[in-house]
This record gives C-alpha cells, sequence and structure tokens, in this order.
C-alpha cells in the first residue's frame, strides 16, 4: 500500500475544488483531490469507509481508471433499490451480509 498524499482539514478554508463540492459534496471532493496525484487508467484502488463513498464519486474515480470500493450510506444510494433494513435485520443471521454490485 502506498499513500499518496494528505490534506490537514481547515472548515472553509481547505482547499477544494468549487466544482467538485457541489456535485460531490466536500468529503467527494476531498477524495478526488487526494487522488489527483494518483496516475490515471493504472487500475490504481481505493478503499474507504461510508463517510467518503457516494455512487457518483465511485462513478468519477472509475472514469479516472481508479476501482473504489467502499460501504455506503443509505442516504447517498440515489435511486439504487436497497432491501429494508428491518427486514434485512430479521431475515440474515449473525456475521452475514447483504451487497450490491454497482457497474
Amino acid at each position: 500500500m502506498l499513500v499518496y498524499d494528505g490534506i490537514v482539514y481547515q472548515g472553509t478554508t481547505t482547499p477544494l475544488n468549487v466544482d467538485h463540492v457541489d456535485k460531490y459534496g466536500v468529503t467527494g471532493a476531498t477524495v478526488i483531490k487526494l487522488s489527483d496525484r494518483v496516475p490515471p487508467q493504472q487500475n490504481h484502488k481505493h478503499f474507504a469507509d461510508n463517510y467518503f463513498t457516494s455512487i457518483a464519486l465511485t462513478h468519477y474515480l472509475t472514469s479516472q481508471g481508479i476501482w473504489h470500493a467502499g460501504t455506503i450510506r443509505s442516504n447517498r444510494v440515489m435511486q439504487c433499490p436497497l432491501s429494508n433494513i428491518k427486514k434485512v435485520n430479521v431475515e440474515l443471521s449473525r456475521n452475514m451480509s447483504l451487497s450490491k454490485v454497482m457497474l
């Protein structure tokens, strides 16, 4: 694993692309800024927790040749149909998970 870059969060003065903030949110714009130094179209892999994952960001990174994998919050799935969480909790036993793959 190789770390390319880092950003110290400075609130509203953190240097982020305004267009990226509008389209992908602050967290997405942060990921894009950090991935700017990653060579494009080299099949690099990026893993993130639910705070830094969205469908729009995943599409953007994939277009740059960066494979993105991460958990996602239910409010960031756009129109992707997901199972009812209460129903899933009842039907799944311990140590099981439910997943969807976006292509």
